[in-house]
């Protein structure tokens, strides 16, 4: 499941002494450690272990479950290596980790503002 792609991924990966990550092929990682490092409670990995692999979930909280998963194991990913794993844009990365740091660990979006949309009948 995720965990064995996550390691194969990882696998492909160097991590050298100081926490820098470089590919085996020898091209380093752009960029600082990331500002925003959210910890995650064991109630809120299991609630994203749930939802990662569960097929009926819609496709952004599974992406979101499985970002958590990652920022857990590793919590000094940079935002460009996190977003490349999972498919994502890293300023995607950026804006859940900053959110999780701030508010609190959730899956869903928020609110949005303005008039809710209605069907006629």
């Amino acid at each position: 499941s995720f965990h064995k792609f996550l390691e194969g991924y990882l696998s492909k990966m160097l991590i050298l002494p100081g926490k820098r990550i470089v590919y085996k092929l020898g091209a380093k990682m752009p960029g600082p450690k990331p500002y925003y490092r959210p910890t995650f409670t064991s109630e809120e990995i299991e609630q994203a272990k749930r939802i990662a692999n569960k097929h009926t979930a819609s496709y952004n909280q599974v992406q979101r479950a499985k970002l958590a998963l990652l920022l857990h194991e590793k919590p000094d990913l940079q935002n460009p290596v996190a977003a490349r794993i999972l498919g994502r844009h890293e300023h995607w990365v950026r804006y859940w980790r900053k959110r999780w740091h701030d508010e609190g660990f959730s899956l869903t979006d928020k609110p949005r503002s303005g008039r809710k949309p209605a069907f006629s009948p």
